[in-house]
C-alpha cells in the first residue's frame, strides 16, 4: 500500500550521527519541488535545528497493511548532508537525568522507540 504526502523523522544511520530526514512526494503537483526549494522554504519558517539535513523524493510513502506509515520501509538518505542542518545535541545529554528526560521527549514526539 502506498500514499502521497511527506514525513520528517530523526535517523541515526551512523552511530552517534543523528539527523532529521525529510521524505516527500510530488504526486498531484503541477511542478516537481526540489530539495533546495524545500530547504529554503523550511529555513525561512523554522529554527535551523528543525530543518531536515537530508531530503528524499519518493514516488509514494510506504504504508503498512493497516494504512499507517511504514517507517522501516523508508530508505536511508543517500549522499552528503546539507551544510548547517545537523541536529543540535540536547543539553541534557551530559547527565543521567538529562538522558532520561531526552528519551521521554523523543518518545512523546514520535521519535525512536526504545
Amino acid at each position: 500500500m502506498r500514499s502521497t504526502g511527506s514525513v520528517v523523522m530523526a535517523r541515526e544511520d551512523t552511530p552517534g550521527d543523528k539527523r532529521l530526514a525529510a521524505y516527500y512526494t510530488t504526486a498531484g503537483t503541477d511542478a516537481p519541488i526540489g530539495a533546495e526549494q524545500l530547504r529554503a522554504h523550511l529555513s525561512a519558517v523554522l529554527p535551523e535545528y528543525m530543518v531536515p539535513a537530508a531530503y528524499v523524493l519518493l514516488e509514494s510513502l510506504p504504508l503498512t497493511p493497516n494504512g499507517k506509515l511504514d517507517r522501516k520501509a523508508l530508505p536511508a538518505p543517500e549522499g552528503r548532508r546539507m551544510p548547517g542542518a545537523a541536529m543540535k545535541p540536547r543539553g541534557g545529554d551530559r547527565n543521567p537525568a538529562g538522558r532520561y528526560l531526552g528519551r521521554g521527549a523523543e518518545a512523546g514526539a514520535g521519535g525512536p522507540q526504545r
